[in-house]
């Protein structure tokens, strides 16, 4: 679905929420919908000082404006037309500027910063970076401040300890299920021959509390963007940068087309007043591929003092510049550009490290960007583990529409409610299904665990109207998610 459908879709559901045809106990969701398809997807990232935090920010906007030897606090970033900022002061009291000057900002001591700029990056993602130099526990009492107001999280590390791995148990399994850890400073493992091994490492410890876990070379995916403001996409492919990229981007096309999706049935019961006919169903579109670090969801509200984070000062590693959630007007420092080439192939460790559980590292071809690229995009196979999975998938969904078909070829009474009810069931079993089974770093199996979610969520939504009209929607959706299914295995 093109950019302007949607558009068109965020529109009729803003019109049909000002006429009062959304039902209360419905408006929260629907105005949640609206927020999602008109609004950046909101990027959380977290990690210990030192974790490498900034420069993955820096790497999301696709421009350097942070200065490592500024400390800052927590740092919210969002689209302007313009770069401004706002510091809110240990006393409450803010301070504006009409730029973001990172050296200006510290000199105030904040304790939480808001900026605009006009960055590109922006019309898709805002992005926060959270600083908690405190210890743990400060870093949980910001991961739950942040709960609220985080799309989509990623956790920066170097080796996911028990502190790590204490703190980020506090997260909710929204954030888990939207959530990303990655190996920062990929290069230097790469050189000291220990990657395979720590990525082999992070996969056991983190699998089942992330989305997805990807190494990057942070320095060298920044480096990878020149001075003219060209890309050498090939070192941006064997950095693990774009594979980084390419999964947010997925994660932010999913997002969107979920809410899309529902905005659509909501439309089919409640159709604006000047529309004879309900809205037609949303026709599944291609993913659009992945380009340049771009952004997410819907901007958060500032908080007040009392509820920002504790003041913090990372001492950060002297790495390239940084561009997470604080932005500048002035002209960056000159980036210090990382190795040439990289000496291990990021997304090669990426993929194998799993299977391999002694592997010694490997040492990449500069040639092989080209198949890597192609790894990147995310488009591998099927794993055997997926594919059982959703033929098991599928199979069960159909034996529900056989049962169903054959109690009416009986003559048997199809009771609305009873169908409606055995069809959201099928539905929740399906989410909570795909969830437990299946490769979960399939890219593709985790479209269907998010589609499968958003389906079960809807019906249930829908179940509390007690609407007998209702019943043909939710067999569409049945049909669509395995529909969607079938379409995963024929690829």
């Amino acid at each position: 679905m093109s950019a302007d459908a949607h558009a068109e879709t965020a529109r009729k559901l803003i019109g049909v929420l000002s006429e009062g045809r959304i039902p209360k106990h419905l408006r929260q969701r629907a105005e949640a919908l609206v927020d999602r398809m008109t609004k950046p997807v909101r990027v959380t990232i977290f990690g210990f000082p030192g974790s490498g935090k900034s420069t993955l920010a820096n790497l999301l906007l696709g421009s350097s404006v942070l200065n490592p030897k500024d400390r800052l606090p927590t740092v919210q970033i969002t689209r302007g037309d313009a770069a401004k900022s706002s510091c809110t002061l240990p006393d409450g009291s803010t301070v504006e500027f009409p730029h973001f000057n990172t050296a200006e900002i510290a000199a105030k001591s904040p304790i939480f910063v808001t900026a605009e700029m006009p960055l590109p990056a922006l019309g898709k993602i805002s992005v926060m970076e959270i600083v908690a130099s405190g210890g743990p526990s400060e870093l949980s009492r910001a991961l739950a401040w942040a709960a609220g107001r985080t799309d989509i999280s990623i956790w920066c590390t170097q080796n996911f300890g028990p502190s790590e791995q204490s703190v980020w148990k506090g997260a909710t399994e929204d954030m888990k299920d939207h959530g990303f850890m990655v190996l920062t400073k990929a290069d230097a493992l790469a050189r000291d021959g220990t990657l395979n091994s720590v990525v082999a490492t992070l996969q056991q410890q983190g699998a089942e509390e992330f989305n997805r876990i990807l190494p990057v070379a942070t320095l060298d995916a920044i480096a990878a963007r020149k001075a003219d403001g060209t890309i050498d996409r090939d070192q941006l492919t064997r950095s693990g940068g774009r594979a980084l990229i390419s999964e947010i981007l997925r994660e932010v096309d999913l997002g969107l087309q979920a809410a899309v999706d529902q905005a659509e049935i909501l439309l089919q019961r409640f159709p604006p007043k000047s529309s004879p006919e309900p809205a037609a169903k949303v026709e599944e579109a291609p993913m659009p591929a992945p380009a340049a670090p771009e952004a997410v969801a819907p901007v958060t509200p500032e908080p007040d003092a009392a509820s920002a984070p504790e003041p913090a000062t990372e001492a950060a590693p002297a790495e390239a510049p940084r561009m997470s959630a604080r932005v500048r007007s002035r002209p960056a420092p000159e980036m210090q550009p990382g190795p040439a080439v990289m000496p291990v192939n990021i997304l090669d460790v990426a993929r194998n490290a799993q299977q391999a559980t002694e592997a010694e590292p490997e040492t990449a071809e500069v040639g092989e960007a080209a198949e890597v690229a192609e790894a990147t995009a995310a488009a591998a196979a099927l794993s055997p583990a997926t594919r059982e999975a959703i033929e098991h998938a599928i199979d069960r969904l159909a034996q529900h529409g056989q049962k169903f078909a054959g109690d009416a070829a009986k003559g048997g009474v199809l009771e609305a409610d009873q169908l409606m009810r055995e069809t959201a069931n099928s539905v929740q079993w399906l989410s909570d299904y795909l969830s437990e089974n299946g490769e979960g770093s399939d890219p593709v199996l985790s479209q269907l665990r998010s589609a499968a979610f958003d389906a079960a969520d809807l019906l249930q939504l829908m179940q509390i109207e007690n609407d007998s009209g209702a019943v043909g929607e939710f067999v569409s959706v049945a049909i669509q998610l395995r529909r969607e299914m079938e379409s995963a295995l024929a690829a």
